[in-house]
């Protein structure tokens, strides 16, 4: 990738990160209750959108608007999920996906269909 398009891209992501941040803080002090179904469907929803984003962002095919709702994703995921844990996040990533051998999107489509992304 040339520098001037690397820092491009780095540069839109950390505008989307910090707007993102904000508008996650207000969501992530909700909380969710991961007991009931509808909330176990709500994390697996998120866990397939995070995964499809990484796919896209691999593909480099985000634009601004996606880059935002991405990272809105991945703040939500990771303080619903994975209590804020930078490190819990990556695991389950390389462990749901790259350890597979399979790209993101393959993965949150076939687990998605078959109900198998987890809700912890």
């Amino acid at each position: 990738i040339p520098m001037k398009k690397l820092l491009e891209r780095c540069h839109s992501r950390l505008v989307a990160i910090g707007t993102a941040t904000c508008m996650v803080a207000c969501a992530a002090s909700a909380g969710i209750d991961l007991s009931s179904d509808s909330d176990c469907q709500a994390i697996q929803a998120l866990k397939s959108r995070y995964l499809h984003c990484e796919f896209l962002a691999q593909a480099e095919r985000l634009d601004t608007a996606e880059i935002a709702g991405c990272s809105e994703t991945y703040h939500r995921l990771k303080a619903q999920v994975f209590q804020d844990d930078f490190a819990r996040i990556r695991e389950w990533y390389e462990i749901t996906v790259r350890l597979r051998g399979l790209d993101a999107f393959s993965v949150a489509a076939a687990e998605q269909q078959n109900g198998r992304l987890s809700c912890s």
